[in-house]
């Protein structure tokens, strides 16, 4: 029996090895040190926001330093032109100089978590308690709005429109949250929330959404 037949084996798991490594090499933490859980991670400008339990921090870079902008942890940031907010536990700030200074943006509202995202010029809050609110004048003012998902939808945004699901439903808005039509997924989801941030898409007419137990994906045109 041939040589190579016994080579030709161990040649192709020492090249699948080599090239483990290889990719494995190309990856760096470079997460800041005093940081333990990460909730989000967002960049704006040239800057890169990362939101943990220990606080909120940017780099100046690509994750070399950080800086801990002392405004406590987060769990998602949003932009509006040149208005960049961050949103953790029972608060949302804004900071209009690329995350220098910041200042309170949830005058109004009430719960213990805050979720947000931004649709054109609205900013979209989801609490809990308290369900989901809106802001046109970039978080000086909030009002309620009625979502079919109560009382804390996770929420997402792709331009104007915002979608709201949980438990394997999906809701999407086009006219600021005033109405909502329902564009679930067309395959049974067994306690399935579609969890914040990883509601997303990476390709203009596909909408991904990603489950507790897997990820689904609808033509954009479809809604």
């Amino acid at each position: 029996m041939p040589l190579k037949r016994y080579i030709a084996p161990f040649f192709f798991i020492a090249l699948t090895l080599v090239c483990a490594d290889s990719l494995r090499a190309q990856w760096a933490q470079v997460r800041p040190s005093d940081s333990s859980r990460l909730d989000a991670i967002f960049s704006f400008g040239n800057r890169l926001f990362l939101g943990s339990e220990m606080g909120t921090f940017y780099s100046e870079d690509s994750g070399d330093h950080w800086v801990n902008t002392m405004i406590g942890p987060s769990s998602s940031f949003a932009v509006i032109g040149d208005h960049l907010f961050a949103a953790g536990a029972s608060r949302i700030s804004i900071s209009l100089d690329s995350g220098k200074l910041w200042t309170q943006a949830d005058n109004g509202l009430s719960g213990r978590y805050y979720y947000i995202v931004s649709a054109g010029t609205a900013l979209f809050a989801s609490t809990f308690p308290g369900g989901l609110n809106l802001s046109m004048n970039s978080g000086s003012t909030w009002t309620p709005i009625q979502c079919p998902i109560d009382p804390y939808p996770n929420i997402s945004a792709f331009g104007t429109t915002v979608f709201a699901g949980s438990f394997g439903r999906v809701f999407r808005s086009t006219d600021g949250g005033s109405s909502w039509k329902e564009v679930s997924p067309p395959f049974a989801i067994y306690s399935g929330d579609v969890i914040p941030p990883y509601t997303f898409r990476i390709d203009p007419k596909i909408l991904f959404y990603r489950f507790r137990f897997g990820l689904g994906l609808s033509a954009l045109s479809h809604f």
